[in-house]
């Protein structure tokens, strides 16, 4: 059985980073792989904060002219955790147990949601983070 993964927004944004085209390769591989394979997931949070840096950081008028044209085809069909405030009590807990800032226990709490084995980030230490769920930094040698 393949391994379900989480990516997280970091994922994203290096596949539109040409200055670093080792971290672009990994994040397409990711990337290609969990729209071919169904094996990876985001949240309503990754979309979001993806937007916002498209929109206020990224100084390519290409890829903000194609924003949309990317979350249809590729943020969009990987979406599959919305917010609830199941989703907030989660976090909440993971937060003050592990000592994490909110948003990144609201990413953690997605990735158990959608039963995730690994989320790929480069925000949380990498290595495992309880019995179900490993965080990989794939930038990582």
């Amino acid at each position: 059985m393949k391994d379900r993964y989480f990516i997280d927004t970091n994922i994203f944004v290096y596949l539109h980073d040409s200055t670093s085209q080792d971290k672009q390769k990994k994040s397409a591989d990711i990337i290609d792989k969990a729209l071919k394979e169904n094996c990876g997931i985001v949240s309503y949070q990754v979309v979001q904060e993806f937007i916002n840096v498209v929109e206020t950081k990224i100084k390519n008028k290409e890829i903000q002219d194609n924003l949309k044209y990317f979350l249809v085809n590729c943020l969009y069909p990987l979406c599959h955790i919305f917010v609830d405030f199941e989703l907030y009590d989660l976090a909440i807990d993971l937060k003050r147990k592990n000592k994490l800032s909110f948003y990144d226990a609201l990413i953690v709490a997605s990735a158990k949601r959608g039963e995730c084995n690994i989320l790929y980030t480069e925000d949380l230490h990498a290595g495992k983070f309880d019995k179900d769920l490993a965080i990989i930094n794939p930038f990582q040698s």
